[in-house]
């Protein structure tokens, strides 16, 4: 029997017959290791390789176990793309095997749906016309699913806030996201992303997603996890943007029946902007901020003169918010379609103050937080020069806290995964950030890839590595020139936009196929046309940073040779990175071997992982950065990596 338990067994017995597919060992170990976890509680971690078959590995026994227990399956992803495989392939494969419908939906935030009550309204919109129509026509859409005949950018004032009207609002039956909210009520499988999970789980859970402790959970990609909270418990505003937004509240001209909140709130604004302006000049006649551009409290602590200035802009942001939300409230509920522009213009102006000013409280409310869990707060301020501007921010430098209350000790059932949860620590880096003491199993589940075969890294020798930034890069456009394969497609990843700039265009002219660089074009046109090129036998490149290292699928020709310029240390002035690395070392640590080293492996796995995607595909992976030949650190590094063939230090 390969699954130790028989209901799960006997599906996957047929799900393999049905398929044509062979068992796989590693998949066959992660499922064995998510049934026990759906079917106990508990907490499992499962690194599951490139090819696995994860998603089946827990979606399957998710679907069983999720039947019999009448709880519903969580899966939360990082990426879109994941979303829709599991949409669109997986869970269809899950219903013929199990012989019978899953009712399954996507779970994400209202600003991904479309307000069609703003749309009907938006006349003069030619796109809003379009959709309009469509919808008449029976069509139904969010966000995510604009035809790409319309232009998504001009429809961004049209998405649902805060402001929807719910069972009052005439296309209340026909709106996809009060069918959405109703549908996760009683979905067998609902599929999300980390940030809603997170907001679900910040507001109290049980909210926007059923209850984790009566649910069976899958976090996949949860490599993904820790940093996504952490950016959720954290904020920055720019001081004198602030003001101005705020500023454009007060020159709201207070008339008609609502001109006293009005005036209270203009009154609110004055003295919040007085003292953000009272910090914001003393910023500007620090030597230290001028200096240095940048100061950061690594402790968590502020000075005392900071103290009583925090406590003033943090009490006055919260008289203003809860002036602003009360109006906001008063305008949703009595504001109708027939009534004035200067109404429908304060509505809109109160809900950009109030967005502007959320952000205010919420940076000077972190500002009174010295630590979360053990863990500093990060406070800092900057220069930002580009906009003539001071940010001011602040963030938890760890989330394990807020994960261990919420999701790990919720009671749930929880499986995480991904293709890069190991360290040269194992899995001791990603339970410390996540707050994980105690699990009914660890797994790691090897791809099935033959990479010895198919696949082969080489790290040539060159006369540069990347702290010579004008050498290094002459030889990247060196290398890149000759090892690119001619008509097939191939990936190039970069740590800096400006090196890859300037490989661009060192490669121009010469370079006998086409170059397309991040930022172009939206990521999905740039992949689609990169396709196109290589179907029709040109030699296509892209060219991508942090974001391309995952989430891109090209399979067979598409993607022949990954490139990866230097090995992908973190930026090192990031203020939440300073004070991580502060906080270990004062702590005893080594911030090297425990924070950064784990850091470059998963991404450096990541970007490696973008090759084999098949049983059939096959190519090289060049990594120009000679430091992962001659430091200590990158044997470590290597170790972790796919078991290529591999060429080190050789001429190419």
């Amino acid at each position: 029997m390969l699954i130790q338990d028989s209901a799960v067994n006997t599906l996957y017995t047929k799900m393999l017959s049905m398929s044509g597919f062979a068992a796989r060992q590693g998949q066959v170990d992660f499922m064995n290791a998510a049934t026990s976890t759906f079917r106990n509680g508990g907490i499992s971690i499962s690194e599951a390789g490139t090819g696995t078959g994860k998603t089946y590995a827990y979606t399957l026994p998710g679907a069983i176990i999720g039947r019999e227990t009448n709880k519903p399956l969580i899966i939360s992803t990082s990426n879109v793309a994941l979303q829709s495989q599991l949409m669109n392939n997986d869970i269809p494969v899950i219903e013929n095997v199990l012989g019978e419908k899953i009712f399954a939906t996507v779970a994400k935030g209202k600003g991904r749906f479309v307000c069609w009550a703003k749309v009907e309204k938006q006349t003069a919109n030619p796109d809003c016309n379009t959709i309009m129509r469509m919808k008449n026509a029976g069509e139904s859409m969010d966000m995510d699913s604009i035809p790409d005949s319309v232009n998504a950018k001009k429809l961004s004032g049209v998405r649902v806030t805060h402001q929807c009207k719910g069972r009052t609002c005439a296309f209340y039956e026909k709106c996809e996201y009060q069918n959405n909210k109703a549908q996760v009520k009683v979905a067998n499988i609902i599929v999300t992303n980390h940030s809603y999970l997170l907001t679900d789980l910040s507001i109290g859970g049980g909210i926007l997603l059923p209850k984790m402790s009566d649910s069976l959970v899958a976090i996949d990609e949860a490599h993904n996890l820790p940093n996504i909270a952490i950016n959720a418990f954290s904020e920055k505003h720019l001081l004198n943007e602030s003001m101005d937004e705020l500023g454009n509240v007060q020159l709201f001209n207070a008339i008609g029946e609502y001109k006293r909140e009005i005036e209270m709130i203009n009154k609110s604004i004055l003295g919040l902007n007085t003292n953000l302006d009272e910090m914001s000049m003393l910023l500007e006649n620090s030597e230290n901020l001028q200096r240095s551009g940048m100061i950061v409290y690594k402790d968590g602590v502020i000075p005392g003169g900071l103290m009583s200035r925090k406590d003033k802009i943090a009490e006055m942001s919260q008289v203003l918010n809860d002036r602003m939300q009360f109006l906001s409230q008063t305008l949703d509920d009595e504001m109708t379609d027939d009534d004035s522009p200067y109404i429908a213009n304060l509505h809109a102006t109160i809900y950009r103050g109030m967005m502007e000013n959320l952000k205010v409280q919420k940076v000077w409310n972190l500002f009174g937080e010295e630590f979360e869990g053990d863990a500093p707060v990060a406070k800092w301020f900057k220069n930002d020069t580009k906009r003539e501007d001071i940010e001011v921010g602040a963030s938890v430098t760890s989330a394990a806290k807020r994960l261990k209350e919420t999701l790990v000790d919720s009671g749930a059932a929880v499986v995480f995964t991904s293709a890069t949860l190991c360290d040269q620590h194992g899995f001791a880096t990603f339970k410390r950030d996540c707050g994980i003491t105690k699990t009914i199993s660890e797994v790691r589940c090897a791809s099935p890839f033959n990479y010895k075969e198919n696949a082969a890294l080489t790290v040539p020798a060159m006369r540069n590595d990347p702290t010579n930034v004008v050498g290094h890069t002459e030889e990247v456009i060196e290398i890149s020139m000759k090892l690119l394969k001619p008509k097939k497609g191939s990936l190039v990843l970069f740590s800096s936009k400006k090196q890859m700039l300037a490989v661009r265009d060192g490669m121009q002219g010469t370079f006998n196929g086409q170059i397309m660089v991040q930022g172009e074009l939206s990521k999905k046109e740039l992949i689609t046309k990169h396709c196109q090129n290589v179907d029709k036998g040109i030699t296509s490149v892209i060219f991508g940073l942090d974001s391309f290292y995952e989430g891109i699928d090209l399979k067979g020709d598409y993607c022949s040779t990954v490139i990866i310029s230097k090995l992908p240390f973190p930026t090192m002035d990031d203020p939440v990175f300073l004070v991580q690395k502060h906080h270990i070392e004062k702590m005893g640590g080594n911030s090297f071997t425990d924070l950064i080293l784990p850091y470059v492996i998963k991404k450096l796995t990541q970007g490696v992982g973008r090759l084999i995607r098949t049983m059939e595909d096959s190519g090289d992976v060049i990594i120009t950065d000679t430091r992962l030949a001659t430091k200590r650190y990158g044997i470590d590094m290597l170790n972790q990596l796919p078991d290529m063939q591999r060429h080190i230090l050789v001429e190419v």
